[in-house]
């Protein structure tokens, strides 16, 4: 008979197991945003222009993939850190028309493709996570903010609320 702690810890287990898989494909699918947080839209905010541009290449940079690129030790050492240390030009004025229109659909999308892959509720519940339930948006807040982008979890779930299919 087995013992009904190690069950419990091994029910755990898996479920730690599953939502660090599901953060890594989240961050897998999540990636281009970091192109297009600053390519695609006018943000007028040099400042996060640059943060985006830096955490893009940073994740470009050090991928694995990257390893058998000529020059891809000397950008490593030297030009990444030259370049986090890079400071924004002076601000424009006003805001821009759209302001992160692109970004929030293509959050939406990976909370629903992450929710339904790892079997997860698009959104939580707060006393859920007491218990160590993830959910999707959890999920992908982990995501971006290993990429550089901090969005909380209520933030991530009213895109995916406003935004979903």
């Amino acid at each position: 008979m087995r013992n009904p702690s190690a069950a419990a810890e091994e029910k755990i287990r898996a479920e730690q197991k599953r939502v660090r898989d599901a953060t890594k494909e989240a961050r897998a699918l999540l990636s281009k945003l970091c192109i297009v947080f600053w390519g695609d839209l006018p943000t007028n905010d040099r400042k996060r222009d640059l943060e985006a541009a830096v955490s893009f290449l940073d994740n470009l940079i050090n991928d694995p993939v990257a390893d058998h690129l000529p020059g891809i030790a000397v950008a490593r050492k030297v030009v990444l850190p030259i370049l986090k240390q890079a400071q924004p030009s002076k601000q424009l004025r006003g805001k821009p028309a759209v302001l992160f229109s692109a970004r929030n659909q293509l959050i939406a999308e990976v909370v629903s493709i992450i929710s339904e892959r790892y079997g997860l509720d698009p959104t939580g519940n707060p006393a859920s996570r007491d218990k160590g339930r993830s959910c999707g948006c959890s999920v992908v807040s982990e995501a971006l903010r290993q990429l550089g982008i901090t969005l909380s979890e209520s933030s991530i779930a009213s895109i995916w609320k406003k935004f979903r299919k």
